[in-house]
């Protein structure tokens, strides 16, 4: 028998490292994007606060949208806890579920959420970010898989 609020807590924490992974996939792939197009080709930074649904969060806090922002806003921020994903996809309500989550899922949740605390900054980087974002990505899929398996 599973309890409802803990029910409640791996519901959103599924839902919260599925936002992780969706946002670095939408930062990767505006990102490589970006590169890919010529400048007179007018994209810019703004689309993905449309998408994230986060634009009136960034802009109560930033007065221009330039790639730097927008990136750490979604992807780096500590203090953005919006409908984005912060850095670290280790939610805190899912601590009340460690007795049901298996202890390799937690493993990787918690490996994860060390390694993007820690390397946040290569977000923000263009010469870093897609590899931050594809290790990310790579992460919470292993995390999926490994509920998966049990």
């Amino acid at each position: 028998m599973l309890l409802s609020r803990v029910a409640e807590s791996v519901y959103w924490a599924g839902r919260y490292i599925e936002r992780a992974e969706s946002t670095a996939r939408l930062v990767h792939v505006h990102t490589e994007l970006f590169l890919d197009l010529p400048k007179a080709a007018g994209v810019g930074w703004a689309p993905l606060l449309a998408v994230t649904g986060t634009g009136d969060d960034f802009r109560h806090r930033h007065t221009r949208t330039n790639e730097e922002r927008v990136v750490d806003f979604l992807a780096a921020s500590t203090e953005h806890q919006g409908r984005s994903s912060p850095p670290s996809p280790r939610p805190r309500n899912l601590r009340v579920t460690q007795a049901v989550v298996p202890s390799e899922a937690w493993g990787v949740l918690n490996q994860l959420h060390m390694w993007a605390t820690k390397t946040r900054h290569e977000a923000v980087d263009r010469r870093t970010r897609l590899a931050w974002t594809a290790m990310l990505i790579g992460q919470c899929q292993l995390f999926s898989g490994v509920l998966e398996g049990t």
